[in-house]
């Protein structure tokens, strides 16, 4: 059956703010997953393998240790901030992931 142009053109907004959400996120877990990659290769999961808390912290003390040595790389080479920095882009993906589920499930324009 064939619509109204006015709810064409309702589906058509709605798919189009989707999409403006969708390919960020799809952008976010993409880095979360390279994230997770890091920590599997440098099997950073076994110097850490509590959850919150890494050594009894949040954010570990051995986290900025070989910044003055490493600079930005230290974001790639040192287990802890590698492993925390995957931490926290998992626990900000699953969050925009919930936010964009919970606002959008309700759109009768997307059904």
């Amino acid at each position: 059956p064939s619509q109204s142009p006015g709810a064409t053109k309702m589906l058509i907004d709605a798919s189009k703010h989707l999409r403006g959400v969708v390919h960020p996120l799809a952008g976010l877990i993409g880095v979360t997953a390279i994230s997770g990659a890091y920590v599997a290769g440098m099997d950073a999961g076994r110097a850490y393998n509590t959850f919150p808390l890494m050594g009894g912290k949040v954010i570990p003390d051995e986290y900025w240790a070989q910044w003055e040595q490493k600079g930005w790389r230290n974001f790639f080479e040192n287990t802890a901030a590698v492993q925390f920095d995957h931490r926290v882009l998992a626990l900000t993906t699953l969050t925009a992931v919930s936010a964009v589920w919970l606002g959008h499930r309700g759109s009768s324009a997307l059904h």
